[in-house]
């Protein structure tokens, strides 16, 4: 139980991390669609993805489709 816990709290402080590089990336004129992207491409899938930007894993997933229908 004490494990899960130390997971759990591990795994809020690496989404604050995430959210911090992603607004100063943001600074810098990168969109939420490019960010994203680039997660999605370092292997989060879109429930993880999700959880980081506070959204929902729907609005997710049609992010990650138009993103693959701008690719071809």
């Amino acid at each position: 139980m004490e494990s899960e816990n130390r997971i759990e709290s591990i795994v809020k402080r690496l989404d604050v991390i995430i959210n911090l590089l992603l607004k100063q990336d943001a600074e810098k004129g990168a969109s939420a669609r490019d960010h994203i992207e680039q997660l999605s491409l370092q292997g989060m899938d879109y429930k993880e993805i999700a959880k980081v930007f506070g959204r929902s894993p729907s609005y997710i997933a049609s992010e990650l489709t138009q993103i693959k229908k701008k690719r071809r």
